[in-house]
């Protein structure tokens, strides 16, 4: 069997284990103190292979978590990390990180398994901002990003005095829509529940607001509220300043030192795997010259746009295709962070998008639907919850509201996190498609190896030694951007002598800066002596090879 076919046998093993391996019996999105005791459990269970520890607090008090999953030594192993939480609107991004460490331990008893986690070293971050993640389990339940950090929003010298009112008493802050001539908003055709903006010379009628009053009388509602900082707009590339949730300046926050002085010490990362609002695994990013040589990077280098490329395609195989999918890419984001400034390959995904609606072929069912001439996704998505009996949207009812006397005034809309994660019951799926990417992303690792190594005797004492440093990963074992910031350790080629042996020709150590994936590097030394000497090839994040050598 050939060297590429066993690594496809490898990984099929592999994914077939962590499909049919586990199952554990849940009901619904967990919070940052289950989490936290699921992630203690599996550290006393598995505790040969996971390391758990806690990174640092949060602006609450919360512990910041990070699961270490490997065995051997797994500093030196290439690894991938895993983040949730990076949005708190996306809390099944922590359950989806979670339950990738729960699978792959489930099933570490398996030799394919075992082989996996002697070789890779996996750190999950599950939940890098608690407090946002924890308003869905709040007994007032809204779409929160920010922090525990009190913040004044709306720069006016005051923190939180305008925030949500639960003006219907249904423990849920949705929306409100106001009966008013001067509004840009309408009702949709298809479906007069869902509100579109009104288009260039058509008339709205409707006040399109979050529900609350204003307290501040400023005009504006609920623009300043439980406030916090956005863990994924504070981060140092593109930092997008001034904007609420981006803080005063780049990683000013607890959250955020954590996770970046955790992973600055890791030196064995080659990739980071973000579940969030960023996007280039969807559609990859594409290389932009001008972009790309801007004197402050705002585009990804040609080599590194290459491998998003070849990634996203193993994601699609995987995953499915997503038609008509954009890479989406924000300032201060943490998958960006991942490429511009730490320099390693950094995917990220929503991991999941709104399913597409079909229209019923019987004529009766079919004829409870109105046409959807503008093909508006929200009433696509309302009518498939409804047709597979999802509870997502709140119907609009009537409340009198005190900023607007005499008018119409109606709450409703889709429930607080709705439209940004799916229903629970669909999460086993999606999580076991996930990680059947991250695997794939495993497989494709930067591996040197010592290959083709010869040793002959040329005579008086010396020894000739010729060998191939061979990346026999798919991606090559630095990004084109580490090249250039040199912070990425390069592969270290040394040569370890003893006693009275010398080298005639040749580099004692050398560092190669990159080698692409399947790519060689020939060296050959010439060295003076008898007895044996060491040959190592490699950095943290490709493994080290290393192989004894006979003088002859």
């Amino acid at each position: 069997m050939s060297k590429k076919a066993g690594a496809r046998l490898l990984i099929t093993t592999i994914l077939l284990t962590l499909t049919y391996g586990f199952s554990q019996a849940q009901a619904d999105y967990r919070s940052s103190q289950q989490i936290t005791t699921q992630l203690q459990s599996l550290s006393r269970q598995y505790s040969s292979l996971a390391k758990l520890q806690t990174i640092g607090k949060s602006d609450g008090g919360k512990d910041i978590w990070a699961l270490t999953l490997g065995s051997g030594d797994i500093d030196n192993h290439p690894a991938i990390v895993v983040a949730g939480g990076v949005d708190g609107q996306y809390v099944v991004s922590t359950e989806l990180a979670l339950k990738f460490a729960e699978q792959l331990l489930a099933s570490s008893q398996t030799d394919s398994v075992k082989n996996l986690l002697a070789t890779t070293t996996f750190y999950v971050l599950p939940n890098v901002n608690p407090e946002a993640t924890d308003q869905f389990f709040a007994s007032l339940k809204y779409a929160r990003t920010g922090n525990g950090r009190a913040t004044d929003d709306d720069r006016d010298g005051q923190n939180g005095e305008d925030g949500y009112e639960d003006l219907n008493g249904d423990g849920l802050v949705t929306m409100i829509r106001v009966e008013d001539p001067t509004g840009a908003w309408k009702k949709s055709e298809a479906d007069d529940r869902i509100m579109v903006k009104a288009a260039d010379g058509e008339t709205g009628g409707y006040l399109y607001l979050t529900e609350g009053v204003d307290n501040d009388k400023d005009g504006a509602f609920n623009e300043d509220g439980t406030g916090g900082i956005n863990f994924n707009n504070s981060l140092t590339w593109d930092f997008p300043y001034f904007q609420p949730g981006a803080g005063d300046f780049p990683v000013a926050d607890k959250e955020n030192r954590a996770v970046l002085d955790f992973l600055f010490e890791r030196w064995n990362v080659f990739a980071l795997v973000t579940f969030g609002s960023s996007d280039n695994l969807n559609a990859p990013i594409k290389y932009n010259a001008g972009e790309a040589s801007k004197r402050v990077l705002k585009g990804m280098l040609k080599a590194d746009a290459d491998a998003n490329a070849l990634v996203s395609k193993n994601y699609a195989d995987i995953v499915g295709k997503k038609e008509g999918a954009q890479p989406v890419v924000q300032g201060g984001g943490f998958m960006e962070w991942g490429y511009f400034h730490y320099a390693r390959y950094s995917f990220g995904t929503p991991a999941w998008s709104w399913p597409e609606f079909k229209m019923p072929e019987d004529s009766v069912a079919k004829a409870k639907y109105k046409p959807n001439k503008d093909k508006n996704k929200e009433v696509d998505y309302l009518r498939w919850a409804e047709a597979n009996n999802h509870d997502l949207f709140v119907e609009w009812k009537p409340v009198n509201h005190p900023d607007f006397p005499g008018k119409k005034v109606e709450v409703g809309s889709w429930k607080p996190f709705a439209p940004y994660n799916p229903p629970f019951s669909l999460v086993a799926d999606i999580s076991d498609k996930q990680n059947k990417f991250i695997l794939k992303l495993a497989s494709m690792k930067p591996q040197v190896k010592i290959e083709n190594l010869a040793v002959e005797s040329v005579g008086k004492g010396m020894t000739r030694i010729t060998a191939d440093i061979f990346n026999a990963g798919t991606l090559a074992t630095m990004t084109e951007l580490a090249q250039k910031t040199r912070w990425v350790r390069m592969t270290k080629v040394e040569m370890t002598l003893t006693g009275s042996q010398q080298i005639v020709s040749g580099d004692k150590v050398k560092l190669i800066s990159s080698i692409d994936g399947g790519d060689k590097v020939t060296m050959s030394w010439l060295v003076k002596g008898s007895g044996s000497v060491k040959l190592s090839a490699g950095s943290a994040q490709t493994g080290i090879d290393t192989k004894t050598i006979t003088l002859k």
